[in-house]
């Protein structure tokens, strides 16, 4: 599904971005215009230039796949009855040895589902810092600012975030 999304539809910025050694790469560097009868079309992904940026290290973040992946919009529409929450879903695909975002905490609670290869977790909890690593059919929960990272090990590896936007009263 990742292969199909990134070089045999038209998705478009923000709906991927590309991240290499914690820095967001600029749009420019993996898009492309178009047109549709007459008009312009901005930020269509260019299949090409943002698979060579993936074999040059760069995870691929596919934003939002809430809205426009059937599987993952279902998963969220049933966690949204089941907890009450809105829920979003991105997914990163990062090529082996690569790390796309560094030591970072969400704002929201975050169960990640690893779907494919393996990725080594840094988890910084109450309890201190814990390293699993995880493989496809693995999940864990994040509670909002838990500080966290992962890089793959030699495989091409995806994981699959599911972000619960908690409704509070802050």
């Amino acid at each position: 599904d990742a292969d199909r999304l990134l070089t045999a539809t038209a998705i478009r910025c923000p709906q991927v971005r590309l991240v290499k050694d914690a820095t967001v790469l600029p749009e420019a560097s993996y898009t492309r215009s178009a047109s549709i009868t007459g008009r312009a079309l901005t930020g269509l992904v260019d299949g090409r230039k943002a698979v060579q940026a993936f074999a040059d290290g760069a995870t691929v973040v596919f934003q939002g796949l809430q809205r426009y992946h059937a599987p993952l919009t279902g998963l969220c529409a049933e966690l949204e009855l089941e907890l009450g929450h809105p829920c979003q879903a991105n997914a990163y695909l990062t090529p082996p040895g690569a790390q796309g975002f560094a030591l970072h905490s969400d704002t929201h609670d975050v169960f990640v589902l690893q779907t494919a290869g393996a990725k080594q977790w840094e988890i910084h909890g109450p309890d201190g810092v814990e390293e699993p690593l995880l493989e496809p059919g693995d999940v864990v929960y994040f509670p909002t600012g838990t500080q966290h990272a992962a890089r793959t090990q030699d495989a091409v590896s995806l994981h699959v975030t599911i972000g619960i936007n908690q409704l509070t009263w802050r």
